[in-house]
Protein backbone atom coordinates (compact mmCIF):
# COMPACT_ATOMS: atom_id res chain seq x y z
CA UNK A 1 0.00 0.00 0.00
CA UNK A 2 1.26 3.02 -0.78
CA UNK A 3 2.39 5.42 2.15
CA UNK A 4 1.10 9.10 2.00
CA UNK A 5 3.39 11.97 2.83
CA UNK A 6 6.35 9.86 3.71
CA UNK A 7 8.97 11.35 0.84
CA UNK A 8 8.48 14.43 1.59
CA UNK A 9 6.73 15.68 5.15
CA UNK A 10 3.30 15.58 4.27
CA UNK A 11 3.97 18.18 1.14
CA UNK A 12 2.83 15.49 -1.07
CA UNK A 13 1.04 12.51 -1.29
CA UNK A 14 3.34 10.59 -2.71
CA UNK A 15 7.01 11.67 -4.51
CA UNK A 16 9.27 9.43 -6.09
CA UNK A 17 12.81 10.98 -5.77
CA UNK A 18 16.53 9.96 -5.86
CA UNK A 19 16.12 7.40 -8.72
CA UNK A 20 13.10 6.04 -6.77
CA UNK A 21 10.00 4.44 -8.14
CA UNK A 22 6.40 4.05 -7.27
CA UNK A 23 3.19 2.99 -8.29
CA UNK A 24 -0.01 3.34 -7.68
CA UNK A 25 -3.52 1.97 -8.43
CA UNK A 26 -7.13 2.66 -7.41
CA UNK A 27 -6.31 5.33 -4.91
CA UNK A 28 -7.38 8.87 -4.09
CA UNK A 29 -4.54 11.60 -3.91
CA UNK A 30 -5.95 14.24 -1.38
CA UNK A 31 -5.45 17.69 -0.02
CA UNK A 32 -1.63 17.95 -0.23
CA UNK A 33 -0.04 21.74 -0.07
CA UNK A 34 2.34 20.64 -2.96
CA UNK A 35 0.90 17.67 -5.19
CA UNK A 36 -0.85 14.41 -5.33
CA UNK A 37 1.97 12.23 -7.35
CA UNK A 38 5.37 13.70 -8.13
CA UNK A 39 8.14 12.35 -9.39
CA UNK A 40 11.70 14.53 -9.10
CA UNK A 41 15.02 14.38 -10.36
CA UNK A 42 17.14 12.28 -12.91
CA UNK A 43 15.31 8.72 -12.80
CA UNK A 44 12.67 9.10 -10.38
CA UNK A 45 8.99 7.28 -11.84
CA UNK A 46 6.24 8.09 -10.71
CA UNK A 47 3.48 5.90 -12.06
CA UNK A 48 -0.53 5.41 -11.71
CA UNK A 49 -3.81 3.98 -12.68
CA UNK A 50 -7.69 4.49 -11.98
CA UNK A 51 -6.10 7.18 -9.83
CA UNK A 52 -7.83 10.57 -8.38
CA UNK A 53 -5.97 13.46 -7.43
CA UNK A 54 -7.80 16.26 -5.30
CA UNK A 55 -7.49 18.98 -3.86
CA UNK A 56 -3.90 19.32 -4.17
CA UNK A 57 -2.42 22.52 -3.95
CA UNK A 58 0.62 22.93 -6.50
CA UNK A 59 -0.81 20.24 -9.01
CA UNK A 60 -2.34 16.97 -9.02
CA UNK A 61 0.21 15.09 -11.22
CA UNK A 62 3.99 16.51 -11.43
CA UNK A 63 7.27 15.32 -13.19
CA UNK A 64 10.04 17.65 -12.66
CA UNK A 65 14.13 17.95 -13.40
CA UNK A 66 14.32 14.83 -14.68
CA UNK A 67 11.33 12.43 -13.22
CA UNK A 68 9.11 10.83 -15.26
CA UNK A 69 5.15 9.99 -14.49
CA UNK A 70 3.00 7.95 -16.48
CA UNK A 71 -0.71 7.78 -15.80
CA UNK A 72 -3.72 5.98 -17.06
CA UNK A 73 -7.42 7.14 -16.44
CA UNK A 74 -6.58 9.54 -13.91
CA UNK A 75 -8.14 12.40 -13.00
CA UNK A 76 -6.87 15.62 -11.31
CA UNK A 77 -9.58 17.63 -9.29
CA UNK A 78 -9.64 21.11 -7.99
CA UNK A 79 -5.62 21.72 -7.94
CA UNK A 80 -4.96 24.81 -6.51
CA UNK A 81 -8.43 23.97 -3.75
CA UNK A 82 -7.10 22.50 -0.18
CA UNK A 83 -10.08 21.32 1.16
CA UNK A 84 -9.29 18.40 3.07
CA UNK A 85 -7.46 17.77 6.60
CA UNK A 86 -5.96 14.75 5.72
CA UNK A 87 -2.86 14.11 3.26
CA UNK A 88 -2.00 10.65 2.15
CA UNK A 89 -2.68 8.01 -0.44
CA UNK A 90 -5.96 6.54 0.28
CA UNK A 91 -6.79 3.26 -1.39
CA UNK A 92 -10.57 3.41 -3.02
CA UNK A 93 -10.08 -0.32 -3.37
CA UNK A 94 -6.67 -1.76 -3.86
CA UNK A 95 -3.28 0.04 -4.02
CA UNK A 96 0.21 -0.85 -5.14
CA UNK A 97 2.52 1.92 -4.31
CA UNK A 98 6.44 1.75 -3.14
CA UNK A 99 9.30 3.95 -3.42
CA UNK A 100 12.31 1.57 -3.89
CA UNK A 101 14.55 4.30 -4.06
CA UNK A 102 16.71 6.20 -1.24
CA UNK A 103 14.40 9.10 -0.25
CA UNK A 104 16.64 11.98 0.03
CA UNK A 105 14.03 14.61 2.38
CA UNK A 106 16.44 17.65 2.17
CA UNK A 107 16.64 17.42 -1.55
CA UNK A 108 12.69 16.74 -1.73
CA UNK A 109 11.81 19.59 0.36
CA UNK A 110 14.42 21.93 -0.64
CA UNK A 111 12.43 21.27 -4.09
CA UNK A 112 9.15 21.53 -2.61
CA UNK A 113 9.81 25.54 -0.86
CA UNK A 114 10.90 26.48 -4.40
CA UNK A 115 7.77 25.10 -6.32
CA UNK A 116 5.39 26.77 -3.25
CA UNK A 117 7.09 30.08 -4.73
CA UNK A 118 6.22 29.12 -8.03
CA UNK A 119 2.58 30.55 -7.86
CA UNK A 120 2.61 30.75 -12.05
CA UNK A 121 2.37 27.14 -12.20
CA UNK A 122 0.36 26.09 -9.09
CA UNK A 123 -2.66 24.90 -9.32
CA UNK A 124 -2.65 22.78 -12.07
CA UNK A 125 -3.88 19.10 -13.05
CA UNK A 126 -1.27 17.43 -15.08
CA UNK A 127 2.47 19.39 -14.95
CA UNK A 128 5.96 18.50 -16.75
CA UNK A 129 8.52 21.37 -15.27
CA UNK A 130 11.66 21.52 -15.88
CA UNK A 131 13.11 18.75 -17.55
CA UNK A 132 10.29 16.43 -16.57
CA UNK A 133 7.99 13.84 -18.37
CA UNK A 134 4.86 13.12 -18.08
CA UNK A 135 2.61 10.96 -20.00
CA UNK A 136 -0.90 10.82 -19.34
CA UNK A 137 -2.90 7.86 -20.89
CA UNK A 138 -5.98 7.77 -22.66
CA UNK A 139 -8.78 9.12 -20.73
CA UNK A 140 -7.09 11.63 -18.07
CA UNK A 141 -9.20 14.26 -17.17
CA UNK A 142 -8.53 17.62 -15.15
CA UNK A 143 -11.24 19.27 -13.75
CA UNK A 144 -11.94 22.44 -12.19
CA UNK A 145 -8.05 23.29 -11.52
CA UNK A 146 -7.22 26.83 -10.00
CA UNK A 147 -4.80 26.91 -12.83
CA UNK A 148 -4.33 25.27 -16.07
CA UNK A 149 -5.70 21.51 -16.64
CA UNK A 150 -2.96 20.12 -18.52
CA UNK A 151 0.69 22.49 -18.10
CA UNK A 152 4.65 22.26 -19.51
CA UNK A 153 6.95 24.66 -18.76
CA UNK A 154 10.44 25.25 -19.13
CA UNK A 155 13.31 23.43 -21.43
CA UNK A 156 12.97 19.96 -21.92
CA UNK A 157 9.78 19.53 -20.27
CA UNK A 158 7.67 17.57 -21.93
CA UNK A 159 4.01 16.78 -21.53
CA UNK A 160 2.05 13.75 -23.59
CA UNK A 161 -1.42 13.54 -23.35
CA UNK A 162 -3.09 10.57 -24.85
CA UNK A 163 -6.61 10.09 -26.23
CA UNK A 164 -9.72 11.75 -25.23
CA UNK A 165 -8.15 13.82 -22.71
CA UNK A 166 -10.62 16.10 -21.17
CA UNK A 167 -9.66 19.18 -19.31
CA UNK A 168 -13.28 20.67 -18.02
CA UNK A 169 -13.35 24.40 -16.21
CA UNK A 170 -9.50 25.39 -15.46
CA UNK A 171 -9.10 28.74 -14.29
CA UNK A 172 -6.89 29.79 -16.80
CA UNK A 173 -5.95 27.45 -19.58
CA UNK A 174 -7.10 24.04 -20.89
CA UNK A 175 -4.14 22.60 -22.07
CA UNK A 176 -1.06 25.62 -22.04
CA UNK A 177 2.63 25.30 -23.18
CA UNK A 178 5.25 27.80 -22.22
CA UNK A 179 9.25 28.49 -22.19
CA UNK A 180 10.35 26.08 -24.35
CA UNK A 181 7.99 23.18 -22.72
CA UNK A 182 6.88 20.56 -25.15
CA UNK A 183 3.60 19.18 -25.19
CA UNK A 184 1.88 16.44 -27.81
CA UNK A 185 -1.68 15.84 -27.06
CA UNK A 186 -3.29 12.42 -29.07
CA UNK A 187 -6.71 12.97 -30.78
CA UNK A 188 -9.54 14.19 -29.77
CA UNK A 189 -8.71 15.99 -26.61
CA UNK A 190 -11.11 18.48 -25.13
CA UNK A 191 -10.64 21.77 -23.59
CA UNK A 192 -13.72 23.13 -22.19
CA UNK A 193 -14.72 26.08 -20.08
CA UNK A 194 -11.43 27.54 -19.24
CA UNK A 195 -11.29 31.10 -18.15
CA UNK A 196 -8.63 31.50 -20.92
CA UNK A 197 -7.59 30.05 -23.70
CA UNK A 198 -8.57 26.46 -24.63
CA UNK A 199 -5.54 25.14 -26.26
CA UNK A 200 -2.14 27.76 -25.82
CA UNK A 201 1.46 27.93 -26.41
CA UNK A 202 3.52 31.21 -25.92
CA UNK A 203 7.35 31.74 -26.01
CA UNK A 204 10.07 30.93 -28.60
CA UNK A 205 11.17 27.25 -28.21
CA UNK A 206 7.50 25.90 -27.40
CA UNK A 207 6.01 23.95 -29.11
CA UNK A 208 2.44 22.05 -28.58
CA UNK A 209 1.05 19.96 -31.30
CA UNK A 210 -3.11 18.99 -30.61
CA UNK A 211 -4.19 15.56 -32.65
CA UNK A 212 -6.87 15.37 -35.14
CA UNK A 213 -10.36 15.95 -34.03
CA UNK A 214 -8.97 18.23 -30.81
CA UNK A 215 -12.01 20.85 -29.50
CA UNK A 216 -12.15 23.68 -27.81
CA UNK A 217 -15.27 24.47 -26.60
CA UNK A 218 -16.67 28.08 -24.60
CA UNK A 219 -13.36 28.82 -23.52
CA UNK A 220 -12.76 32.48 -21.85
CA UNK A 221 -10.30 33.48 -24.70
CA UNK A 222 -9.32 31.65 -27.69
CA UNK A 223 -10.08 28.41 -29.05
CA UNK A 224 -6.36 27.36 -30.31
CA UNK A 225 -3.58 30.07 -29.53
CA UNK A 226 0.29 30.60 -30.47
CA UNK A 227 1.83 33.97 -29.09
CA UNK A 228 5.03 35.32 -28.42
CA UNK A 229 7.27 33.01 -30.70
CA UNK A 230 5.85 29.91 -30.04
CA UNK A 231 4.79 27.15 -32.57
CA UNK A 232 0.71 25.09 -32.05
CA UNK A 233 -0.19 22.64 -34.80
CA UNK A 234 -4.03 21.35 -34.67
CA UNK A 235 -4.51 18.29 -36.63
CA UNK A 236 -7.74 17.52 -38.57
CA UNK A 237 -10.90 18.53 -38.07
CA UNK A 238 -10.16 20.40 -35.19
CA UNK A 239 -12.88 22.81 -33.44
CA UNK A 240 -13.05 25.49 -31.82
CA UNK A 241 -16.98 26.90 -30.95
CA UNK A 242 -17.79 29.39 -28.42
CA UNK A 243 -15.01 31.09 -27.34
CA UNK A 244 -14.61 34.56 -26.20
CA UNK A 245 -11.90 35.72 -28.67
CA UNK A 246 -10.86 34.19 -31.84
CA UNK A 247 -10.85 30.13 -33.04
CA UNK A 248 -7.58 29.80 -33.97
CA UNK A 249 -5.39 32.81 -33.63
CA UNK A 250 -1.28 33.91 -33.56
CA UNK A 251 0.23 36.64 -32.79
CA UNK A 252 3.54 38.60 -32.70
CA UNK A 253 7.16 38.02 -34.72
CA UNK A 254 8.16 34.52 -34.91
CA UNK A 255 4.69 32.65 -33.42
CA UNK A 256 3.30 29.86 -36.50
CA UNK A 257 0.37 28.39 -36.33
CA UNK A 258 -0.69 25.31 -38.72
CA UNK A 259 -4.08 24.24 -38.81
CA UNK A 260 -4.95 20.79 -40.74
CA UNK A 261 -7.35 20.44 -43.24
CA UNK A 262 -11.61 20.05 -42.43
CA UNK A 263 -11.03 21.79 -39.23
CA UNK A 264 -13.79 24.90 -37.86
CA UNK A 265 -14.36 28.17 -36.22
CA UNK A 266 -17.67 28.50 -35.19
CA UNK A 267 -19.35 31.57 -32.86
CA UNK A 268 -15.86 32.82 -32.03
CA UNK A 269 -16.59 36.63 -31.02
CA UNK A 270 -12.76 37.53 -32.23
CA UNK A 271 -13.31 35.76 -35.21
CA UNK A 272 -12.32 32.29 -37.24
CA UNK A 273 -8.79 32.55 -38.04
CA UNK A 274 -6.33 35.30 -36.94
CA UNK A 275 -3.40 36.45 -37.64
CA UNK A 276 -1.45 39.58 -36.34
CA UNK A 277 1.84 41.41 -35.80
CA UNK A 278 4.11 39.32 -37.69
CA UNK A 279 3.20 35.68 -36.86
CA UNK A 280 2.35 33.35 -39.64
CA UNK A 281 -1.15 31.18 -40.20
CA UNK A 282 -1.66 28.36 -42.74
CA UNK A 283 -4.94 26.36 -42.86
CA UNK A 284 -4.86 23.85 -44.58
CA UNK A 285 -7.87 22.42 -47.17
CA UNK A 286 -11.55 22.06 -46.18
CA UNK A 287 -11.33 24.68 -43.41
CA UNK A 288 -14.65 26.35 -42.33
CA UNK A 289 -15.30 29.87 -40.27
CA UNK A 290 -19.18 30.30 -39.74
CA UNK A 291 -21.43 32.86 -37.74
CA UNK A 292 -17.87 34.49 -36.21
CA UNK A 293 -17.81 37.87 -34.77
CA UNK A 294 -15.61 39.57 -36.29
CA UNK A 295 -14.41 38.24 -40.16
CA UNK A 296 -13.64 34.39 -41.35
CA UNK A 297 -9.91 34.84 -42.07
CA UNK A 298 -7.67 37.95 -41.13
CA UNK A 299 -4.25 38.95 -41.87
CA UNK A 300 -3.70 42.09 -39.80
CA UNK A 301 -0.72 44.04 -38.73
CA UNK A 302 1.94 42.38 -40.91
CA UNK A 303 0.79 39.14 -40.11
CA UNK A 304 0.56 36.06 -42.82
CA UNK A 305 -2.17 33.99 -43.70
CA UNK A 306 -2.25 31.26 -46.62
CA UNK A 307 -5.80 29.33 -46.65
CA UNK A 308 -5.90 26.20 -48.64
CA UNK A 309 -8.51 25.02 -51.09
CA UNK A 310 -11.74 25.19 -50.69
CA UNK A 311 -11.73 26.85 -47.28
CA UNK A 312 -15.09 28.46 -46.69
CA UNK A 313 -16.68 31.59 -45.01
CA UNK A 314 -19.95 31.91 -44.25
CA UNK A 315 -22.18 34.64 -42.07
CA UNK A 316 -19.59 36.25 -39.82
CA UNK A 317 -20.25 39.25 -38.98
CA UNK A 318 -17.91 41.35 -40.36
CA UNK A 319 -15.68 40.04 -43.37
CA UNK A 320 -15.42 36.84 -44.98
CA UNK A 321 -11.47 36.82 -45.98
CA UNK A 322 -9.55 40.12 -45.12
CA UNK A 323 -6.26 41.60 -45.15
CA UNK A 324 -5.49 44.37 -43.07
CA UNK A 325 -2.90 47.31 -42.92
CA UNK A 326 0.82 47.55 -43.92
CA UNK A 327 2.57 43.98 -44.58
CA UNK A 328 0.19 42.04 -44.27
CA UNK A 329 -0.54 39.24 -46.62
CA UNK A 330 -3.62 36.62 -47.26
CA UNK A 331 -3.34 33.98 -49.90
CA UNK A 332 -6.80 32.62 -50.54
CA UNK A 333 -6.54 28.82 -52.27
CA UNK A 334 -8.60 27.75 -55.23
CA UNK A 335 -12.02 27.20 -54.77
CA UNK A 336 -12.08 29.48 -51.64
CA UNK A 337 -15.48 31.08 -51.55
CA UNK A 338 -17.33 33.56 -48.93
CA UNK A 339 -20.96 34.15 -48.13
CA UNK A 340 -23.67 36.12 -46.34
CA UNK A 341 -21.58 38.72 -45.00
CA UNK A 342 -24.80 41.23 -44.60
CA UNK A 343 -22.02 43.47 -43.47
CA UNK A 344 -18.95 43.30 -44.97
CA UNK A 345 -17.06 41.98 -48.18
CA UNK A 346 -16.35 38.78 -49.49
CA UNK A 347 -13.17 39.15 -50.02
CA UNK A 348 -11.03 42.49 -48.64
CA UNK A 349 -7.92 44.22 -49.03
CA UNK A 350 -7.70 47.26 -46.86
CA UNK A 351 -4.48 50.04 -45.89
CA UNK A 352 -1.78 50.89 -47.13
CA UNK A 353 0.94 47.42 -48.07
CA UNK A 354 -2.06 45.06 -47.24
CA UNK A 355 -2.00 42.19 -50.29
CA UNK A 356 -4.77 39.65 -50.67
CA UNK A 357 -4.16 37.25 -53.12
CA UNK A 358 -6.96 35.22 -54.89
CA UNK A 359 -6.62 31.78 -55.99
CA UNK A 360 -8.45 30.07 -59.19
CA UNK A 361 -12.55 29.73 -59.36
CA UNK A 362 -13.17 31.71 -55.82
CA UNK A 363 -16.64 32.21 -55.86
CA UNK A 364 -18.87 35.04 -53.41
CA UNK A 365 -22.54 35.17 -52.60
CA UNK A 366 -25.02 37.52 -50.66
CA UNK A 367 -21.89 39.72 -49.01
CA UNK A 368 -23.69 43.18 -48.57
CA UNK A 369 -20.36 45.01 -49.13
CA UNK A 370 -19.69 43.37 -52.40
CA UNK A 371 -17.85 40.04 -53.31
CA UNK A 372 -13.83 41.30 -53.53
CA UNK A 373 -12.95 44.69 -53.38
CA UNK A 374 -9.75 47.23 -52.34
CA UNK A 375 -10.22 50.01 -49.95
CA UNK A 376 -7.26 52.92 -48.54
CA UNK A 377 -4.61 51.45 -51.39
CA UNK A 378 -5.09 48.17 -50.26
CA UNK A 379 -4.20 45.52 -53.16
CA UNK A 380 -5.85 42.40 -54.57
CA UNK A 381 -4.01 40.23 -56.62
Amino acid sequence: MAAGGAGAEKGSCAVASGGGSLALQDCRLVGAPCCGLAATGLGSRGAAVLTVARHNGTAGFLAVSGGTVGLQACHAEESGYIREAAVGAVPASAADGHNNGPSDKKAVNNWLHTAYNEVWYSGCGFASVQGGLLNAGDGCVAAGCKRDGFFALGQGAQLRAGKGCWSVDSGRAGFWAERGGAMALGERCVAQGSRSDGFIAMGADTELAAGAGCRALGNGFGGFTARAGAALTAGAGCEAQGNGGAGFATAQRGSRLLVGPRSRAGGNPGGGFRVETGASLAVLHGCEAADNGGSGFTACSGGQLEAGEGCAAAGNKEHGFVARGASSKLIAGKDCRAVRHEQGWGFLATGDGAVLILGNRWSVEQNGCGGAGAEMQGTIL
